[in-house]
């Protein structure tokens, strides 16, 4: 279809434009429900549709002329947003033009600008609604889909940036699921196996996810009311679930209980309950 020279407005208004309603499928990935297209921004629906408030002069080029028009103006935009990365531009604004860079199907460049917004990114311990997190699981599932290299660069990002240990545990698993490189299948870069938990980069994010849960119980203790103890049980069955993907993590968690009982003694009726579950 006949393109038109508008993708600095393309790469600008996304900016700007509404997140939209999402939700996420199986395997990570984002499913959008009718988003409605920024002012110059074609939907999904209408990829090449032709604007009509298109000026007389445009109509008469060529179409091989508003492409190489549309190109560059697409390279200057895209340049424009990597030099003001690093100090003009918020996460928000970052991860929305790198999920429009993947759905114009641009992946890598998609996936640069996901890690520039890692970068800006810090999530506490106790931040486990954030609007932010479903960026995070997308820019991993994208780094994941592109291959080991990427996952093994993004994750020191992640563990940086993320403190929270159910997100943590939640890219965690997602990344012992399936083999990366899905996507580029017939590349010699996918190896075809699973990650191995033991070795980098995998390990690094096991270890940042046992340590959030631990950092996060001990925030918590500090001041629980007795309302609150079933669910910090469920709390510690979840730690529980990601100490057991180390090898050694039956033992780490057992002396982790026991710990606890030590040190927080005096919350009898608490120690009771983690007791009765945990022995």
């Amino acid at each position: 279809g006949l393109r038109t020279g508008q993708h600095h407005a393309e790469l600008v208004h996304p900016l700007h434009a509404d997140r939209g309603h999402e939700h996420r499928g199986h395997h990570g990935h984002v499913q959008q429900h009718d988003r409605p297209a920024a002012p110059g921004l074609p939907s999904a629906g209408e990829p090449g549709e032709q604007r009509a408030d298109v000026s007389p002069a445009v109509r008469h080029e060529g179409p091989s002329e508003l492409r190489a028009k549309d190109h560059i103006a697409f390279e200057t935009a895209y340049q424009i947003v990597l030099d003001a990365a690093t100090t003009g531009m918020s996460y928000t604004q970052l991860f929305t033009i790198a999920r429009y860079m993947e759905h114009r199907g641009y992946p890598m460049r998609a996936y640069k600008l996901a890690t520039l917004a890692m970068a800006h990114l810090n999530l506490s311990y106790n931040q486990d609604t954030h609007p932010a997190i479903n960026d995070v699981l997308w820019a991993c599932a994208l780094s994941h889909s592109l291959g080991k290299n990427e996952l093994a660069a993004i994750i020191p990002l992640v563990v940086k940036s993320v403190k929270c240990a159910t997100v943590l545990s939640d890219i965690l698993r997602r990344c012992t699921l399936t083999t990366p490189g899905m996507v580029a299948l017939h590349s010699r870069r996918n190896s075809g196996k699973l990650m191995s938990l033991d070795k980098a980069p995998l390990r690094q994010l096991l270890d940042a996810t046992i340590g959030a849960y631990i950092n996060t119980t001990h925030s918590r203790l500090t001041h629980i009311s007795p309302r609150h103890y079933s669910e910090f049980i469920e709390f510690l069955s979840k730690a529980r679930e990601t100490f057991l993907m180390a090898h050694d993590g039956h033992i780490q968690f057992t002396q982790f209980i026991d710990n606890l009982k030590q040190i927080y003694k005096g919350k009898k009726k608490l120690m009771m309950l983690v007791r009765e579950r945990f022995g």
